[in-house]
C-alpha cells in the first residue's frame, strides 16, 4: 500500500453509506468487461496528489 502525507481518506472512506450506486446494467458490464469507470468518484483533491506522485516516479523511470 502507498501511503504519502498528502493523500487523504476518500469520499467513500469518510462516509461508505454514501456509496456509487450500482444499477443492474453497472454490474452486467462489470462482468463482461471486468472493471468500471465511475466519473466523477473522486474528487480533483483527492487526484492532484496522486498526479504529482505519478509524475514524479515516471520522470526517475525515465531518467533511469
Amino acid at each position: 500500500m502507498v501511503s504519502s502525507p498528502d493523500l487523504k481518506q476518500s469520499a467513500f472512506d469518510q462516509n461508505p453509506q454514501s456509496s456509487y450506486d450500482l444499477t443492474q446494467e453497472k454490474i452486467k458490464q462489470y462482468h463482461e468487461d471486468g472493471f468500471l469507470i465511475v466519473r466523477n468518484f473522486f474528487q480533483p483533491e483527492e487526484i492532484d496528489p496522486l498526479l504529482r506522485s505519478l509524475t514524479t516516479h515516471a520522470k526517475e523511470y525515465a531518467s533511469g
